[in-house]
């Protein structure tokens, strides 16, 4: 189970040994690690993010890892999956816009995917490995704070700050270095 995580996808996650290409959706524009919003094949929607050029399945086994480990602590999982990609697997979407350091927002093009690839490590057969998470179902309401209460949710009445399953959060992010555990995350 621990193994398996929180996935439960038939299909094994984003494979695309069967056809198929993923559409760039959105290309990340925030943090430091490259990544995109991409449509599989089936329609389905995944944040990808690549591995860095120093540092070979190190993000995106550690994506892998905590995502099992904070499972099996009872955290809500996303589904979290494995993929090698190659850059002909891609496909960018008409409505894909990238905002480039001039700061005008313009059309994404294959070059700025080829400009994001070049900033990812490469296997020498020229794939790259991604950590794919699939989208939870569901309408996004927004991030949720650490402190305070939702004003908008009558039975939100535990000030955050003094949740335990909160406070534990803490120490489980400081025992796998999660350091990123921010509203704009959640």
């Amino acid at each position: 189970q621990l193994l398996q995580g929180a996935n439960t996808s038939a299909d094994g996650g984003l494979d695309l040994r069967k056809g198929g290409k993923l559409t760039i959706i959105k290309p990340k524009d925030v943090g430091a690690a490259p990544g995109a919003v991409v449509r599989g094949p089936g329609g389905e929607t995944w944040f990808i993010s690549f591995d860095p050029p120093c540092c070979p399945e190190a993000a995106s086994g550690s994506i892998m890892v905590a995502s099992r480990l904070f499972w099996a602590l009872g955290y809500w999982q996303a589904e979290q999956f494995l993929a090698t990609v190659r850059e002909e697997d891609f496909e960018i979407s008409p409505d894909a816009v990238i905002r480039p350091p001039s700061g005008n927002k313009r059309p994404m093009k294959r070059d700025d995917l080829h400009t994001l690839l070049k900033r990812v490590y490469r296997y020498g057969d020229g794939s790259y490995r991604v950590a794919a998470s699939k989208l939870l179902p569901g309408k996004v309401l927004g991030g949720f704070r650490y402190h305070g209460t939702r004003p908008a949710d009558p039975n939100d009445i535990v000030p955050h700050e003094h949740r335990r399953d909160l406070r534990a959060m803490k120490v489980f992010g400081a025992w796998t270095n999660l350091t990123d555990m921010k509203a704009g995350n959640t």
